[in-house]
């Protein structure tokens, strides 16, 4: 579990692409992608208020080969952060702020009442400092029109867990997409189309989360702290460590879309 530390004047001053920050302790407005392409801006600007981030997910170009980007709840709106970590796939390391080539943790304080929701990216390609002088909804218009889109990725970054690609059950192709909805925690199976899924409250693909990435499964009633992704990247249980049922969700989850077709 990483830790949430308060912020020090200490900001880091150089404009450019950076492989490692913590915003808690060094304030500024700092611009993350992520192999899917999508991208988090996240305002660090004022160490009186709180951490904010807003996700913008790109789901029809931006994304590095076997990656994509899926939307989730809340997309393009500005959502308190109460922690900010990175999770190395290969190790099971994790620590606090944000490191090029490991996966960015957040902890969204998404309902306002200080309930955590915790979210796992994909691996980051690149952190840049922007402008923290300017109107942050005025970066953010810039950010979804692309201009303000890192160019910078580096080199021999190794990115694994690659999804499926399978155009039949892309939801951007606007499509029916009837599945088999089974909720890791309390073994609730459904077969819902999977816009009327995501309305009454299911954590998803496609719509939320992506094929053959391991990030909760779950029905409206249940929350993630009891799901496989919550064991793996916040309690850092190993693969070896996985109980009968945790085994059953991460074989179903990798053999995605075909795992789950009605």
């Amino acid at each position: 579990m990483f830790q949430v530390i308060l912020c020090k004047n200490s900001p880091v001053t150089a404009k450019q692409s950076i492989d490692r920050v913590d915003p808690f302790k060094y304030p500024g407005r700092y611009l993350v992608t992520t192999a899917s392409g999508t991208r988090y801006l996240i305002d660090a600007v004022n160490c009186d208020r709180a951490v904010e981030v807003v996700r913008v997910a790109d789901v029809t170009t931006g994304a590095m080969k076997g990656f994509s980007a899926s939307q989730m709840r809340r997309d393009a709106e500005w959502l308190p952060v109460l922690g900010i970590g990175w999770y190395d796939e290969a190790t099971g390391r994790s620590g606090a702020g944000m490191r090029v080539g490991e996966d960015l943790l957040l902890q969204l304080n998404l309902c306002g009442d200080g309930t955590i929701t915790s979210r796992r990216s994909t691996p980051i390609t690149a952190i840049m400092e922007v402008d923290a002088q300017s109107d942050r909804d005025a970066v953010l218009q810039n950010i979804v029109m692309g201009t303000a889109t890192p160019t910078i990725e580096p080199e021999n970054l190794e990115l694994k867990n690659a999804p499926h690609g399978n155009p039949k059950f892309n939801a951007a192709n606007g499509e029916q997409i009837v599945l088999r909805h089974i909720c890791e925690v309390c073994g609730l199976n459904q077969i819902l189309d999977s816009e009327i899924a995501y309305e009454q409250g299911w954590d998803y693909p496609p719509r939320v989360g992506a094929y053959g990435i391991v990030s909760p499964r779950t029905c409206p009633e249940c929350g993630i702290n009891q799901t496989l992704w919550w064991a793996i990247a916040t309690m850092q249980v190993k693969s070896e460590q996985l109980n009968e049922s945790q085994r059953a969700t991460l074989q179903r989850i990798l053999d995605e879309p075909e795992s789950i077709q009605p």
